[in-house]
């Protein structure tokens, strides 16, 4: 078994502690270029996903039907655009796998821009107040 003097031991320690002090001093790093590059990303994807959405439950709660697969189509492009945007940024995007559930993707997309959650709360709100001018 090998034994470590006192003097090692504290070296070490040190060496960890200044490791975490690195690594603590990059991320704070990353969100301010995060913060700086988000109020230059525009979040067009995002309002127009919401638009469709209202426009979509309109239409419908008019009774007219709109196929799913078209809606899924639209929403998967706008998604895709978004995350492009993203990534011409730099920014890593969330998975693509979110399309299925788009309010996760917009949380998550905030989250990673330090943004507000506004989006999220319109994507969320949208198709109720859509429905309730529709009803007669």
């Amino acid at each position: 078994m090998v034994q470590q003097t006192k003097e090692e031991i504290e070296q070490q320690f040190e060496e960890l502690e200044l490791k975490k002090k690195q690594l603590y001093i990059e991320e704070e790093n990353e969100k301010i270029r995060r913060k700086e590059i988000s109020s230059s990303v525009s979040d067009t994807a995002i309002w127009i996903l919401i638009i469709v959405l209202s426009i979509m439950t309109f239409i419908e709660a008019g009774g007219y039907t709109i196929h799913f697969l078209f809606y899924f189509f639209v929403n998967s492009g706008l998604i895709v655009m978004d995350s492009a945007i993203l990534k011409k940024h730099d920014i890593s995007h969330p998975s693509l796998g979110w399309i299925v559930l788009i309010p996760v993707y917009i949380w998550k997309r905030n989250k990673m821009l330090y943004k507000s959650q506004y989006t999220f709360w319109f994507y969320l709100v949208s198709p109720i107040v859509a429905a309730t001018f529709n009803i007669s």
